[in-house]
């Protein structure tokens, strides 16, 4: 999620908590950073690591559902 969606959501009359945004897309900026490498093996991950991670991107991908469904009620 990037800073172009937070900035018309935080316009927009829908009631968003603007700092879950900003800490789903610093969540979403770092597993970008990691992804790669960890697949490659190229850093270390462990088990609890990308299971947290995995969820973490599970939370972001429900609420980026969620707020696509209620931005196209509107």
């Amino acid at each position: 999620m990037t800073p172009s969606i937070v900035r018309p959501a935080a316009k927009s009359s829908l009631r968003i908590v603007l700092a879950w945004l900003w800490r789903a897309a610093a969540f979403s900026s770092r597993l970008a950073e990691i992804r790669g490498p960890a697949f490659y093996h190229e850093i270390g991950m462990a088990e609890g690591e990308a299971r947290a991670a995995a969820d973490g991107a599970a939370r972001v991908l429900a609420f980026g559902r969620d707020f696509l469904g209620r931005l196209r009620a509107t």
